[in-house]
């Protein structure tokens, strides 16, 4: 926050409701449980508007986790990065949206929702925005903000440096006919954006954001071992499959509860997309929902 000059900044979030006519922001009913959602986009776009891309996906995940007394999902409008060449100045650099995604987790806290009875989710670079809360909540030993009762993240982008791109073969390369971020992660503009002003090195060493890279040190990926029930959905046909992988063993090996879902013939994010991404689209709710009755909140 020191370096990157970052200071807290009231945000909007939007709540999607399960059903029609329910008051906005009513306190939290006995057992009654939330999604704490955090959208996609490199960091340097996407919304959390129910017009958004994303709000289909948001109301069938929803939907699925309905009948685990799951009623509705509070979606943060985060700040997003920014820099050269399309801004004159850097703008909101890392921690911006960490900062907003512990407000609004706080937020529902006071709410009156349990921590155990909240999912923090999210797609893309959101899910590593889930990931860097759900961090952040499990080093800072806070009592007043308890670690959360379980984290999804779909297709989360785990490796900002590229350090898989080291490797032959690699998804990125392997992967490039079948999936669509190459240009956008290639082209660093996301990654710079984060950084700011903090040393370049950070994207290959810090927790936060290389907890899928080939170079975060061993202690640093201990800080893993508190996480709550995890899952994760990832496509066989993604670019971003090889950090998702060595995320997904990092988890595993400080034991953590992970369910981790891959699917064939899957490129990024398929449950944005509509009837474009089916079958995953309806795999992955099928998917989610026996996660969060099984492993969450077995009867």
């Amino acid at each position: 926050m020191r370096i990157n000059n970052v200071l807290p900044e009231k945000v909007a979030a939007y709540w999607y409701h399960a059903q029609p006519g329910v008051e906005e922001g009513r306190a939290a009913a006995p057992g009654e449980r939330v999604i704490l959602y955090l959208h996609g986009g490199g960091y340097v776009m996407g919304s959390a508007a129910k017009d958004s891309a994303t709000a289909s996906a948001t109301f069938s995940i929803l939907k699925a986790c309905s009948s685990s007394n799951f009623s509705r999902t509070l979606a943060v409008e985060y700040r997003i990065s920014g820099g050269l060449p399309l801004l004159e100045t850097n703008c909101n650099p890392f921690p911006a949206a960490l900062l907003d995604a512990i407000s609004a987790y706080s937020y529902l806290l006071k709410l009156g929702f349990a921590p155990h009875d909240i999912v923090v989710y999210g797609e893309s670079a959101g899910a590593h925005l889930a990931f860097d809360l759900v961090l952040y909540l499990c080093r800072s030993h806070i009592p007043e903000l308890p670690i959360p009762g379980g984290l999804l993240m779909l297709s989360p982008t785990a490796d900002w440096a590229l350090t898989h791109n080291e490797i032959p073969g690699n998804s990125m390369e392997r992967n490039r006919p079948s999936d669509f971020v190459h240009t956008i992660l290639n082209c660093g503009y996301s990654a710079r954006s984060l950084l700011g002003d903090l040393p370049a090195d950070t994207l290959r060493t810090s927790a936060y954001l290389a907890l899928g890279g080939l170079h975060l040190d061993e202690e640093e990926a201990k800080m893993f071992a508190k996480f709550p029930p995890t899952c994760v959905i990832a496509g066989e046909a993604e670019q971003t499959l090889d950090a998702m992988r060595t995320l997904r063993e990092r988890l595993v090996d400080q034991g953590v509860h992970v369910r981790y879902h891959e699917y064939q013939d899957a490129f990024h994010v398929p449950v944005i997309l509509g009837h474009i991404g089916e079958p995953w689209k309806s795999m992955a709710c099928r998917d989610i929902a026996r996660w969060i009755e099984e492993d969450l909140y077995r009867k």
